[in-house]
């Protein structure tokens, strides 16, 4: 770990979040999403079986039915007619709603258990598991108490089936989509890490630049933004302008010096050189024997 790049560093630990929630999501699915949907399924045929209940009306006779030109089904019931309207749901979501007689006579509907569930008894408000070949279904029974409609119920039935079917198709979407999810998110984390840190790398090069070349006037240029790795690269362009003015100084003052001391320099070095011509003209000029006692000189 201690080799890899920040981004690289990143993007695994996104990822390893990333992965722990997918694991966590299908440990979910697969330990309460079975409870979950049968719940759910019940709920469905306690809505469906309640929301039908206001589509059954009884009319004493047909002058009374209001004609309203909708698709309605009229059945003869206590010498009136009982109609059923367009919006009755009768088969959806797995759920099947029929119209009984008190005695359990089939008025209208679909039942896939009818035969199984002749002789089951109505049971208003309640919700009852029945077993069909090794197949559980929900029943659920409300009692029409509208005017007119004495006698009459209407009985949901569902398979415990259409949940685990439903709870399949969540499964095999999750298998697909959550890894495709998962891979897309890495990607995109990798991808915004790499943009999100190249403010670094442009600091890096201009200071590895500045440091070969030895160009103070050179600067860090970032896209305009206020964020933490903005404003180091802001002190870093105020530590390179506040050093190139201290070394243009520097420069500035050597120059200046080199430039007051060149007279006096060379009028040194002129007056040596004439002190030591002179010098070495003496020492040549001197005899080489002495006329007084004829011998050499020294």
């Amino acid at each position: 770990m201690k080799h890899l790049s920040i981004r690289l560093k990143i993007t695994l630990w996104f990822a390893a979040i990333l992965t722990f929630m997918v694991v966590l999501t299908f440990a979910v699915i697969f330990s309460v999403g079975g409870s979950v949907m049968q719940k759910v399924i019940q709920d469905n045929l306690i809505n469906i079986i309640e929301n039908n209940v206001d589509e059954v009306e009884f009319f004493p006779s047909m002058n009374k039915v209001e004609n309203d030109n909708d698709a309605d089904h009229y059945i003869e019931y206590h010498g009136g007619y009982l109609e059923v309207d367009d919006d009755y749901l009768d088969l959806v979501n797995g759920v099947s709603t029929s119209l009984y007689l008190e005695n359990g006579m089939l008025l209208y509907g679909h039942n896939p258990i009818a035969k199984d569930t002749a002789g089951h008894a109505f049971s208003d408000g309640q919700m009852q598991m029945v077993p069909v070949n090794g197949v559980t279904y929900y029943l659920y029974d409300k009692m029409l108490t509208q005017e007119g409609l004495d006698g009459l119920w209407l009985r949901g039935v569902v398979s415990e089936e259409q949940g685990t079917a439903q709870l399949s198709s969540i499964v095999r979407l999750s298998l697909y989509g959550l890894p495709l999810l998962l891979t897309f998110a890495v990607l995109g984390g990798y991808l915004i890490a790499g943009r999100t840190l190249k403010p670094i790398r442009d600091i890096e090069e201009a200071a590895v630049h500045i440091g070969r070349g030895q160009d103070l006037k050179k600067r860090i240029e970032l896209s305009p933004g206020t964020d933490e790795l903005h404003q180091l690269a802001n002190t870093f362009n105020e530590m390179f302008t506040r050093l190139d003015a201290s070394f243009e100084s520097e420069r500035q003052f050597t120059s200046d010096v080199s430039h007051e001391l060149r007279t006096p320099v060379s009028v040194i070095l002129r007056n040596a050189s004439i002190r030591w011509n002179k010098s070495e003209h003496r020492r040549n000029m001197r005899p080489l024997y002495n006329s007084s006692n004829g011998k050499a000189a020294r």
